[in-house]
């Protein structure tokens, strides 16, 4: 008789269990649904209704919460099995509970930014930002970070029931998901901060680059700005173009002995129209902001390299500027009107160069003293430049340095230990402008295995679609007896992973290939002249050291010129499945090639984050 009426309060308490469960995740799932859509609400410019779902949502988690700490399974919770799909429960539903209270304390704090329309709105109103709001939603925003795990924090146990195990990936698929989109609101709100002076404040240089004729890094400095931020406002102290920047001497200890041997010739600590020669930005940053505070006798926070598809970007999100001389300005026509038109309708060359610095300067001042009632445009548009580095930046502060990375906006290379990468540069030193005409491109074939070298030829291919017999002089040249008008004249630089030699070359180079090294990374190296209407093309042979353990991968990564590079890839890998990629790589992109039995599929990815 004990033991059958054992064996019924067993029975009972299974049932009631099960009853339970079943009650629990439809708390869940209607918590579930309404914070899906009070992201959508939010989205939607429903803030008051996003409040109300989020308010629901907690009132289904408070109910699931008492439904898991009862008495009576309480009673039960010590027996095996039943205390790990307890357990589970009460942790989807305390995951549950964070999300949703995470939720309303943002929104609470984001009030102040509730605009007539219902959107919640960043608004900019003469170079002035809601600095301390932003700073309260960012510290709610890092609250929540530190609360939320991430899906691959989710317990595992064979012992989990089906229905619960499913409820509890559910959820912290959902928290994982979360993470991932406040993830990257904190990192705005905290780049915004530093920028707009919410930490004190600060002085910023900003270099207006040509890539009519480029450098390593994106085209040749040619105007400049100096932008001033304090406690939420920013303004322009100062623009003009870059020969009113004189700088009294050489700027020391900037830049790494293999840079300064590499391009020495060229000046480039005192010349600004050298200062950005290297591919890697983090280095040509401090070289720029080094020479910035040298001519000015300032203190510079950082410096920024903007070029006419930067500011094409910044006229998006600010709408058309009226410039003197030239019309209205949009982001449809800068680039055309500094890069190509502004050579044909002023023959002076003074007043020439001076187009793209009053181009610049009044598209700063109408940033920094219009009114905007929601900078998401502007933010979207900027965000996509910076990711395909016409917009970079380099910052002092360690902190502002690493958020610019993640956006992909700090204009760096790979760590050369990494993961493979490439990065082709074209560099112009005619003195014309013929990067407006010039098609780049590369393929890389060969083996790429993981344990040993691995042989590679890696063919460049340049093509000057100048046209023959081409004018003005000063577009097309030629500037010295031994050129001819249209003739394209550049020294090519192909980064590759550290520890790469060179075994042979073939092709059109105008000089010898060869290694050589930039702030420790390898590069080869060497120099063409391309008539118009006529390519070049030169193909190097490779033996690549193995690359670190772990997936085959090969990160691009593009100079920002007018016309994008094309790459190609075909490697054999050790699994004799082959990695092709062919196609214009306008950003930084991860190549991708995993090794199940079946395929080796090859994917494209931003490294940083996209949001």
């Amino acid at each position: 008789m004990v033991g059958g009426g054992l064996l019924l309060a067993l029975a009972a308490l299974a049932s009631l269990t099960a009853m339970r469960l079943q009650q629990v995740g439809g708390d869940l799932q209607r918590a579930r649904d309404h914070l899906v859509g009070a992201q959508t609400a939010v989205e939607t410019g429903q803030v008051q209704q996003a409040q109300t779902l989020l308010t629901q949502a907690a009132t289904e988690i408070r109910r699931a919460n008492g439904r898991v700490y009862t008495n009576e399974l309480s009673l039960v919770g010590w027996v095996p099995v039943v205390h790990q799909n307890l357990a589970a429960l009460q942790r989807s539903v305390g995951v549950a509970f964070t999300l949703a209270n995470g939720g309303q304390r943002i929104l609470a704090a984001s009030q102040p930014l509730v605009g007539s329309s219902g959107h919640l709105d960043v608004t900019l109103h003469g170079g002035t930002t809601p600095v301390k709001t932003l700073q309260a939603v960012a510290v709610e925003v890092d609250r929540l970070l530190l609360a939320l795990p991430t899906q691959t924090d989710e317990p595992r146990s064979r012992l989990l029931l089906g229905p619960v195990s499913r409820l509890q990936h559910a959820v912290y698929a959902e928290s994982g998901r979360r993470r991932q989109q406040i993830d990257g609101i904190g990192h705005g709100l905290r780049v915004l901060d530093e920028l707009v002076g919410g930490n004190g404040p600060r002085r910023y240089f900003v270099g207006v680059a040509n890539t009519a004729e480029m450098r390593g890094s994106g085209g040749m400095i040619l105007a400049y700005a100096i932008l001033e931020s304090d406690n939420g406002t920013v303004k322009l102290v100062d623009s003009s173009g870059i020969d009113k920047l004189k700088i009294p001497a050489p700027v020391t200890n900037v830049l790494p002995a293999d840079y300064n041997r590499r391009w020495d010739r060229f000046g480039p600590t005192a010349n600004w129209r050298a200062a950005n020669f290297g591919a890697d930005y983090t280095l040509n940053g401090r070289v720029l902001e080094a020479m910035a505070a040298s001519a000015t006798g300032q203190r510079f926070d950082g410096a920024f390299q903007v070029d006419p598809a930067g500011l094409a970007a910044i006229l998006e999100g600010i709408g058309p500027v009226p410039v003197a001389g030239l019309g209205t300005v949009t982001s449809a026509n800068v680039v055309d009107l500094t890069l190509n038109q502004a050579y044909t309708q002023f023959p002076n060359r003074d007043v020439r160069q001076d187009v793209l610095a009053t181009v610049a300067t009044d598209t700063f001042q109408a940033l920094t003293s219009r009114t905007l009632t929601t900078v998401r445009s502007l933010a979207t548009a900027v965000a996509e430049a910076a990711r395909q580095r016409h917009i970079v930046v380099w910052a002092d502060d360690v902190g502002t340095e690493r958020e610019a990375h993640f956006f992909s906006a700090d204009g760096s290379l790979p760590d050369p230990s990494g993961a493979d990468y490439g990065m082709l540069t074209v560099q112009n030193v005619a003195g014309n402008k013929l990067d407006y005409y010039l098609d780049t491109s590369v393929s890389l074939r060969g083996d790429r295995g993981t344990r040993y070298p691995s042989t590679v030829a890696a063919k460049v291919n340049l093509a000057n679609t100048a046209p023959v017999g081409g004018r003005p002089p000063y577009v097309f040249g030629p500037f010295d007896a031994g050129q001819v008008a249209g003739e394209y004249r550049g020294i090519v630089s192909l980064y590759l992973p550290t520890g790469t030699t060179l075994t042979g070359s073939a092709g059109d180079a105008a000089t010898q290939p060869t290694l050589t090294g930039e702030g420790g990374r390898t590069v080869a190296t060497f120099e063409v002249r391309i008539p118009a209407a006529r390519q070049s093309t030169v193909t190097l042979q490779l033996v690549l050291p193995p690359p670190r353990p772990g997936p085959e991968r090969f990160v691009i990564v593009p100079q920002p010129r007018i016309r994008p590079t094309r790459w190609g890839l075909d490697l054999k890998l050790d699994s004799g499945r082959h990695a092709r990629f062919d196609r214009v790589v306008p950003a930084p992109t991860l190549v991708m090639s995993t090794r199940p039995p079946e395929h080796v599929p090859v994917a494209m990815m931003v490294p940083g984050a996209s949001q």
